[in-house]
C-alpha cells in the first residue's frame, strides 16, 4: 500500500505564518493587508482630527440656514398660525464675506498641516514595515527548509555538459577530491533552448499532469476517466522525449552555463559552501575550467528556465529597448492630456467650472485603452529582457511602474497649477490676496482642481 498522497488537506484556519505550506510568499501578503489596515487607522486618525470645521460651517450658513435657526428658537403665537411673522430684521446677515474669509484660511491651514503630518507618519509607517518584512522573511527562513536550502549553483560551463548522469558523478568525486564526505541528490542542468520555449512548456505540463494522475492511481483515487487520460499522456511523453533526444543529437539543446547542485540535506550545502569560502583554491575544475559556486536565492518555480542563455549584455540592452518603448508612450501619452488640457479643461476652469459631459466620458474610454498599452508595454519590458530570476523581473516592473505613477502625479499637478498661473496671471502676481475666493467665482474652480491634485498626491491610497 503507497503512502502516496495527490493531496494534503489542511483547516481553512491554518496559520500560514507558522506553518510552511504554501512558502513564505503567502504569510507576506497577509501581513500586508494587515499593514494596509494599520495604515487605514493612522489616516482616519489624522483625518478626524482636521474635521472640527463648526467655525467654518457656523460662518458659511446661507439664508435657509438662519431662517431655520430663527424658528427653533422663536415661540410662535397659536392665534398666527399656521403663518408665521419674522422681522426682516432676522435675515439680516450676522457676518461679512471678510468674517468667512478667516475661517477658511484657518480650515485650510489646518488641513495642510494635518496631511503634511500624515505623510510623514505614513512614510515612516512604510519604512518601519519593509524592515519588519524583511526581518520576519529571514526568521521564517531560518525556522523552515525550502528547496533553496539543498541545493547550490555552479557556473561556468561548456556547452556540452549536458548529461545529467555525467555531471552528478563529476559534482561527487569533484567532492570527495575536496575531502568533503557529503551526498549529491541530483543536478539540474539549466539549457539553452532558444526558439522552443512553448514546446518544453508543453512538455513540462505533459509530465505534471502524468505524474498527479500517476499518484492518484497509486492512491487508489483514479477513475476510468483518468486512467485512460493518463494512459494518453504517457504515449505523449513518449513522443516527446523522441523529440528532446533528436535535439541535443543535433546540437539544438545545449548547456546555458549554470548547473544546480543538489544535496539529499541542507547542512550537506552549508558544508559545501563553507568550504569554498574559506579555500583558497578552487573547489570545483570542469574540463581545466574553474567553477564558481553561489547560494540559491530562489525556489525553481522562479527560475525563468527559458533566459538561462541570456547573458548580462543582453539584458541591459532588452531593458534599454523596453525604457526607450515605454517613455515614446509615457511621453505621447502625457502630449495628448496636455493637448486635452489646453482646449477642454482651462477653458473651464476660465469661467469658475469643472469640464464634464460627454465628451469627458470618451476621453476617457480613450485614455483607458492607451493606458492599458501602456501597462502592457511596461510588463512586455519586465518579463521580456531575458532575467534569469522572477525577482529581477518583478523590481523592473515596481521600478517603472512607480517612476510612471510618480511623474504623471507631478505632471498633472504641474499643469493644473499652470493653468492657474496663465488664466489669471495678472492677479497671479498680487500675492496672497489672490487666493481670495470670496471676489470672484472663477478662481474657485481653478484652486479646486489644485487642492484635489494635491490632495491625491498625499492622501495613500489615492
Amino acid at each position: 500500500q503507497s503512502n502516496k498522497k495527490p493531496r494534503v488537506w489542511y483547516p481553512l484556519m491554518v496559520d500560514l505564518a507558522k506553518n510552511n505550506i504554501l512558502g513564505v510568499g503567502f504569510a507576506l501578503f497577509y501581513r500586508s493587508v494587515f499593514f494596509v489596515l494599520l495604515v487605514s487607522i493612522i489616516a482616519a486618525v489624522f483625518l478626524w482630527n482636521s474635521q472640527d470645521s463648526s467655525h467654518l460651517v457656523q460662518s458659511a450658513q446661507g439664508t435657509a440656514d438662519r431662517l431655520f435657526d430663527v424658528l427653533t428658537m422663536t415661540e410662535v403665537p397659536k392665534s398666527t398660525l399656521p403663518a408665521v411673522l419674522l422681522s426682516p430684521l432676522e435675515m439680516c446677515p450676522k457676518s461679512s464675506p471678510l468674517d468667512k474669509e478667516e475661517p477658511l484660511k484657518q480650515y485650510a491651514y489646518g488641513r495642510a498641516w494635518t496631511l503634511a503630518m500624515l505623510y510623514g507618519a505614513v512614510f515612516l509607517t512604510s519604512a518601519w514595515f519593509v524592515r519588519a518584512q524583511k526581518n520576519w522573511t529571514q526568521k521564517f527562513d531560518r525556522k523552515n527548509n525550502t528547496m533553496c536550502d539543498f541545493a547550490l549553483l555552479l557556473t561556468g560551463f561548456p556547452a556540452d555538459a549536458t548529461n545529467e548522469v555525467e555531471m552528478k558523478k563529476w559534482a561527487q568525486e569533484e567532492l570527495k577530491r575536496s575531502g568533503l564526505e557529503v551526498q549529491v541528490e541530483g543536478v539540474s542542468i539549466g539549457y539553452s533552448y532558444r526558439g522552443k520555449a512553448d514546446e518544453v512548456d508543453e512538455m513540462t505540463a505533459t509530465y505534471c499532469g502524468h505524474l498527479e494522475l500517476t499518484m492518484r492511481k497509486d492512491a487508489n483515487l483514479s477513475n476510468p476517466d483518468a486512467e485512460e487520460e493518463r494512459i494518453r499522456m504517457g504515449k505523449q511523453m513518449e513522443k516527446d522525449g523522441e523529440k528532446v533526444r533528436s535535439w541535443f543529437d543535433k546540437n539544438e539543446v545545449t548547456c546555458a552555463g549554470q548547473i544546480f547542485l543538489c544535496f539529499q540535506l541542507n547542512t550537506d550545502k552549508d558544508k559545501v559552501m563553507e568550504k569554498y569560502e574559506s579555500s583558497t583554491s578552487s573547489l570545483f575544475s570542469y574540463k581545466g575550467k574553474e567553477i564558481e559556486v553561489d547560494v540559491v536565492r530562489s525556489e525553481p518555480s522562479d527560475v525563468f528556465w527559458q533566459n538561462l542563455h541570456t547573458t548580462e549584455e543582453e539584458i541591459r540592452s532588452n531593458e534599454r529597448k523596453s525604457l526607450a518603448e515605454v517613455a515614446m508612450w509615457f511621453i505621447g501619452i502625457n502630449l495628448l492630456v496636455l493637448v486635452w488640457n489646453m482646449t477642454v479643461v482651462m477653458p473651464y476652469l476660465s469661467a469658475g467650472s469643472n469640464a464634464g459631459g460627454p465628451i469627458t466620458i470618451i476621453q476617457g474610454i480613450i485614455m483607458t485603452i492607451i493606458n492599458g498599452q501602456l501597462g502592457g508595454k511596461v510588463y512586455g519590458g519586465a518579463y521580456g529582457a531575458g532575467y534569469h530570476r522572477k525577482d529581477r523581473a518583478d523590481v523592473w516592473l515596481f521600478l517603472v511602474n512607480f517612476f510612471i505613477t510618480f511623474c504623471n502625479t507631478i505632471f498633472n499637478l504641474a499643469l493644473m497649477c499652470y493653468s492657474v498661473l496663465v488664466m489669471q496671471k495678472e492677479n497671479f502676481f498680487h500675492g496672497p490676496g489672490y487666493l481670495d475666493v470670496f471676489t470672484s467665482a472663477t478662481p474657485l474652480g481653478q484652486e479646486s482642481e489644485v487642492a484635489d491634485k494635491v490632495y491625491l498626491l498625499l492622501v495613500p491610497g489615492q
